[in-house]
């Protein structure tokens, strides 16, 4: 396949998933609806942390927690989403079979399927950052912001949650519909042990020690950096700018490549097994 039938393969799975996804209604209600979600469950946060701490949105962890969660919308949407897209095209609209047999490499349309809910999560991100500014006294100075590291730090980590969903998606490609839940389980996992929305150094020893091997827990740390300019996290203050920047491209790199030859794996055995076309959703 050329460089041009993959690039075809993405679009087409981009504006499909796109589609999919907004189709149920108007595009201007649909886009309250994107916003709403993550917006409200930025809320539900900032008023469990106001009563925690008796209405006083101390500065520094305020901005920890909401930064962190605020950024963590794209892992939660991607991830949540993958199991949707094979259960959505193999089962529910039973057209799965038929894009296998187009001329295309089914990674590159997935790849696009999963980036479709980049495109449709970043306005929730923007979004939930503006109200946090306006209504909440977020500190954010744009003048402060390390552009560069910052742009690194969202590059890298979109970069590193489509290759596990598209290892998800494999993943759901030989299974049942059970998927649907354990990339939701996937995504919990990195909820509670990267740091979303407190500093690693609260976990248990072990669960320290797990967090401190998923790439999302560097991911949160440079994003923070890059965003409020502060270390609030002991376990990872020692790090320079410099070593997270290659430790988040050495995670993501690595990430890739498990995600490639997995998903070829699991594709690979989709279509030996005959599971293309199965259905598990009786």
């Amino acid at each position: 396949m050329s460089t041009r039938q993959d690039w075809a393969a993405l679009r087409f799975g981009h504006y499909l998933g796109w589609s999919i996804e907004a189709n149920w209604t108007h595009p201007i209600v649909f886009g309250i609806y994107s916003i709403i979600r993550p917006v409200f469950a930025s809320l539900i946060l900032v008023f469990i942390y106001k009563i925690v701490v008796r209405g006083d949105l101390q500065a520094g962890m305020f901005e920890f927690l909401y930064v962190g969660n605020a950024f963590f919308i794209y892992v939660t949407a991607v991830l949540s989403a993958t199991g949707f897209i094979v259960y959505d095209d193999r089962e529910h609209y039973q057209m799965l079979k038929y894009i296998y047999l187009a001329p295309i490499r089914i990674y590159w349309y997935f790849l696009g399927r999963s980036a479709a809910h980049i495109t449709i999560s970043t306005l929730g991100v923007v979004v939930t950052l503006a109200i946090g500014v306006v209504f909440f006294d977020l500190d954010l100075n744009l003048a402060v912001i390390d552009w560069p590291l910052l742009l690194f730090a969202v590059v890298s980590g979109l970069i590193a949650v489509l290759a596990i969903g598209l290892l998800l998606i494999g993943i759901a490609l030989v299974t049942a519909m059970h998927s649907l839940s354990s990339t939701e389980a996937v995504a919990g996992v990195f909820y509670l042990a990267s740091g979303c929305i407190y500093p690693i150094d609260i976990l248990p020893g072990w669960l320290q020690a797990f967090s401190k091997v998923l790439p999302f827990t560097y991911w949160m740390e440079m994003i923070r950096r890059a965003v409020l300019g502060q270390r609030l996290s002991p376990a990872l203050a020692w790090l320079s700018n410099i070593e997270l920047v290659a430790i988040m491209a050495a995670s993501t790199i690595g990430l890739m490549v498990i995600s490639h030859y997995g998903f070829k794996l699991c594709d690979y055995g989709a279509r030996y097994y005959g599971k293309v076309d199965q259905r598990t959703d009786h």
